[in-house]
């Protein structure tokens, strides 16, 4: 059985909730289709949770972009790239609040341009 999910959107970060249903704890992977790969997840408490992104497919993205149109009659001007995925942990009968936001970089910070020969 798969728990409820609730998933809304603020300006600058995403907030999804997951519930579990049942009398057991539950250990999880929850994956939401995001467009960039600069992500981090953090928990209620603030801990920043273990993430991994996968490239979505191209059979998922057509599907995704002709249920958009068919539901909304528009189309997506944004299209998820990746699916992000975290593990989380729920409580018996229970909730927990996980926070999606765009990760900022303290402190300084360099790229490379060198190409590999």
């Amino acid at each position: 059985m798969e728990p409820w999910k609730l998933k809304f959107s603020l300006k600058l970060r995403t907030v999804s909730q997951k519930f579990e249903t049942t009398e057991q704890a539950e250990e999880q992977i929850l994956a939401e289709s995001v467009d960039k790969a600069n992500l981090i997840v953090q928990d209620s408490l603030g801990n920043v949770v273990e993430v991994q992104y996968v490239h979505m497919d191209n059979a998922t993205i057509n599907l995704r972009n002709l249920y958009t149109k068919a539901y909304l009659g528009i189309s997506s001007a944004k299209v998820p790239k990746f699916w992000l995925a975290f593990g989380v942990s729920l409580p018996p009968l229970g909730w927990n609040t996980y926070f999606i936001s765009e990760e900022t970089r303290k402190g300084k910070s360099f790229s490379s341009s060198k190409a590999l020969e």
